[in-house]
Protein backbone atom coordinates (compact mmCIF):
# COMPACT_ATOMS: atom_id res chain seq x y z
CA UNK A 1 0.00 0.00 0.00
CA UNK A 2 1.77 3.39 -1.37
CA UNK A 3 1.77 5.88 1.46
CA UNK A 4 0.90 9.63 0.79
CA UNK A 5 3.52 12.17 0.97
CA UNK A 6 2.48 15.36 3.62
CA UNK A 7 4.00 18.47 5.18
CA UNK A 8 3.78 19.02 8.70
CA UNK A 9 2.49 22.97 9.03
CA UNK A 10 2.92 24.33 12.57
CA UNK A 11 0.67 27.36 12.30
CA UNK A 12 2.15 30.76 13.65
CA UNK A 13 -1.54 32.03 15.05
CA UNK A 14 -2.75 29.57 16.91
CA UNK A 15 0.29 26.90 17.06
CA UNK A 16 -1.98 23.71 15.93
CA UNK A 17 -0.45 21.24 14.11
CA UNK A 18 -1.50 19.96 10.45
CA UNK A 19 -0.59 17.46 7.92
CA UNK A 20 -1.46 18.76 4.31
CA UNK A 21 -0.64 16.60 1.30
CA UNK A 22 2.57 17.30 -1.04
CA UNK A 23 0.95 18.36 -4.75
CA UNK A 24 2.82 17.68 -7.81
CA UNK A 25 3.05 19.26 -10.82
CA UNK A 26 5.25 19.44 -14.01
CA UNK A 27 7.62 22.06 -12.29
CA UNK A 28 7.96 20.16 -9.74
CA UNK A 29 6.94 19.87 -5.68
CA UNK A 30 4.33 22.20 -4.41
CA UNK A 31 4.90 22.88 -0.50
CA UNK A 32 1.74 24.30 1.05
CA UNK A 33 2.78 27.63 2.48
CA UNK A 34 0.45 29.95 3.54
CA UNK A 35 1.39 32.96 4.62
CA UNK A 36 0.28 36.79 5.89
CA UNK A 37 1.43 40.05 5.57
CA UNK A 38 -0.75 43.10 6.97
CA UNK A 39 0.45 46.41 7.81
CA UNK A 40 -2.01 48.86 9.57
CA UNK A 41 -1.54 52.04 11.15
CA UNK A 42 2.33 51.65 11.49
CA UNK A 43 1.95 48.00 13.57
CA UNK A 44 3.04 45.03 11.06
CA UNK A 45 1.31 41.46 11.75
CA UNK A 46 2.95 38.64 10.00
CA UNK A 47 1.86 34.88 10.06
CA UNK A 48 3.95 32.30 8.19
CA UNK A 49 2.13 29.08 7.97
CA UNK A 50 -1.55 29.43 8.74
CA UNK A 51 -3.80 26.01 9.76
CA UNK A 52 -6.49 25.97 8.40
CA UNK A 53 -9.20 26.92 10.11
CA UNK A 54 -6.76 30.71 11.23
CA UNK A 55 -6.79 30.47 7.37
CA UNK A 56 -10.59 30.70 7.05
CA UNK A 57 -10.72 33.29 9.90
CA UNK A 58 -7.85 35.73 8.33
CA UNK A 59 -10.12 35.42 4.93
CA UNK A 60 -13.05 36.33 6.51
CA UNK A 61 -11.12 39.18 8.19
CA UNK A 62 -9.65 40.75 5.60
CA UNK A 63 -12.57 40.49 3.33
CA UNK A 64 -15.21 42.03 6.09
CA UNK A 65 -11.96 44.77 6.03
CA UNK A 66 -12.58 45.42 2.26
CA UNK A 67 -15.89 45.61 1.45
CA UNK A 68 -17.46 48.53 0.26
CA UNK A 69 -19.65 49.86 3.05
CA UNK A 70 -22.74 51.26 1.85
CA UNK A 71 -23.88 54.48 2.67
CA UNK A 72 -27.77 53.61 4.05
CA UNK A 73 -25.70 52.26 6.85
CA UNK A 74 -24.52 55.72 8.08
CA UNK A 75 -28.20 57.08 8.22
CA UNK A 76 -29.63 57.96 11.70
CA UNK A 77 -32.82 56.24 12.23
CA UNK A 78 -35.75 57.55 12.86
CA UNK A 79 -36.83 57.23 16.80
CA UNK A 80 -40.25 58.70 18.30
CA UNK A 81 -41.07 61.74 19.91
CA UNK A 82 -38.34 62.67 22.55
CA UNK A 83 -39.27 61.94 25.91
CA UNK A 84 -40.00 65.14 28.69
CA UNK A 85 -38.28 64.97 32.19
CA UNK A 86 -40.83 64.69 34.46
CA UNK A 87 -42.01 68.06 36.02
CA UNK A 88 -40.58 68.08 40.03
CA UNK A 89 -43.36 69.46 42.03
CA UNK A 90 -43.06 71.46 45.00
CA UNK A 91 -43.94 70.36 48.38
CA UNK A 92 -44.96 73.63 50.64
Amino acid sequence: MARQQVIEVNCSRCGNKEYLPVTETKEGTVTASIALDLFFLGEAYQFEDLCSRCRKTCANYVKALVKDVKSSRHKAKKRGPAKQDPVKQDKS
